[in-house]
């Protein structure tokens, strides 16, 4: 339900945005200068965004969502602070920032999991390997890095779950063909590659679910 909403918001984002370009949206006078119309919206949207992403500890996505927030209203806070330049930041370093704070808040206040087995790679390269013979559960979480999860003593395996937080990096899982696959990520702009049809469709065969978010990164799950 959270991913079709957050689908909606950006496609709601995305057109008001081409109405504005064409210049059929009016604008709002206030006590801080014209807000146009896509601007209202688009700074809901965002605002709603970056208030669900920090409320389950998402701190990456929801300080870039922030940040654009800024960007959207920047000329009215440079007149509500009383700044005569309209360009307060540059948007570059405002972004770079924000990546940074959201980077900074993750290793601070990382992420709570039921998952007692849990692997964190920050700006790095990192290879995760678990082992099948006490895999139920174990959480992934990937920030600005590379991590490559793989799994040993496959032969022992009978089934289990994979949290994976992937937060602007990129994260390779490697899965048995022989292993029935059930996913339910979450991708916020983000790109989620997976090789379904390669995996057993024999409903007798070891399941492994993946579950978690995927944010602004590349998730790929293939068959090994």
């Amino acid at each position: 339900m959270r991913r079709v909403l957050s689908a909606i918001l950006f496609i709601l984002i995305a057109v008001f945005g081409i109405l504005y370009a064409a210049g059929m949206l009016p604008s709002v006078e206030s006590a801080v200068g014209e807000i146009s119309v896509f601007s209202m919206v688009a700074g809901a949207c965002f605002l709603y965004l970056a208030l669900d992403r920090l409320l389950r500890r998402l701190f990456l996505p929801a300080m870039v969502h922030l940040s654009i927030l800024v960007i959207i209203f920047e000329d009215n806070l440079a007149v509500l602070l009383d700044r005569p330049e309209e360009n307060l930041i540059n948007n570059g370093v405002l972004i770079l920032c924000a990546v940074l704070l959201g980077i900074g808040l993750s290793m601070l206040f990382p992420k709570h999991s039921a998952y007692q087995e849990r692997s964190r790679n920050h700006i790095g390269s990192h290879t995760v390997y678990i082992d099948c013979v006490t895999f139920k559960k174990h959480g992934v979480e990937n920030n600005m890095g590379s991590t490559t999860v793989r799994f040993e003593n496959v032969e022992h395996f009978t089934g289990g779950k994979l949290d994976i937080e992937n937060n602007m990096g990129s994260t390779v899982v490697c899965v048995p063909r022989e292993w029935r696959l059930e996913c339910n990520m979450e991708s916020n702009i983000a790109a989620l590659n997976i090789s379904s049809n390669e995996f057993s469709k024999d409903p007798q065969a070891p399941c492994l679910q993946i579950t978690g978010d995927n944010n602004m990164g590349s998730l790929t799950v293939k068959a090994v």
